[in-house]
């Protein structure tokens, strides 16, 4: 169970934010400033081998976001845009160059909405071209992404 309450030490201050990153851990737990807990966000350096993330590049560091989840009452309040900003730090300090990527997809089945459009609002792109047309069509018309993206598009933040 988690806790609704934030532990200090905080180490870092974004916006109205706080997150908390325990030692030797993956796991970021973010807070308002009033030590409510938002959400949370888990993501470890990567060695990537491949271009599944950045095009053209191979053989290289990324900051590897695995999930991030903000708890429904905190949603549309700056708070993953939070989280993402943490990630784009966190990438330089453990030797990644500021790269940054993540499978974008349904967490679990029951999801509706899918996180693309959020990602791509926040400077994430696909390798693959088809995706990112598919992706900034339904930012256009204000309509969904296909269902059938549920299942994973790899992103990586564009640096």
């Amino acid at each position: 169970m988690i806790s609704t309450k934030l532990l200090p030490p905080r180490k870092f201050k974004i916006t109205k934010y706080f997150a908390y990153n325990p030692p030797k851990t993956n796991f970021y737990r973010l807070g308002d400033t009033k030590g409510n807990y938002v959400g949370y966000m888990l993501a470890l350096p990567d060695y990537v081998e491949n271009e599944a993330f950045y095009p053209n590049i191979s053989n290289y560091f990324s900051f590897y976001i695995k999930r991030i989840l903000i708890d429904k009452n905190f949603r549309k309040q700056g708070a993953g845009k939070a989280l993402l900003k943490i990630a784009a730090k966190e990438s330089y300090r453990k030797g990644c160059d500021g790269k940054v990527h993540l499978i974008a997809g349904r967490l679990n089945s029951l999801e509706t909405k899918l996180p693309h459009k959020f990602y791509w609002k926040n400077h994430f792109r696909s390798s693959d071209e088809p995706s990112n047309k598919k992706i900034k069509q339904a930012i256009e018309n204000n309509s969904d992404i296909p269902s059938y993206m549920g299942l994973g598009t790899p992103m990586y933040l564009d640096i």
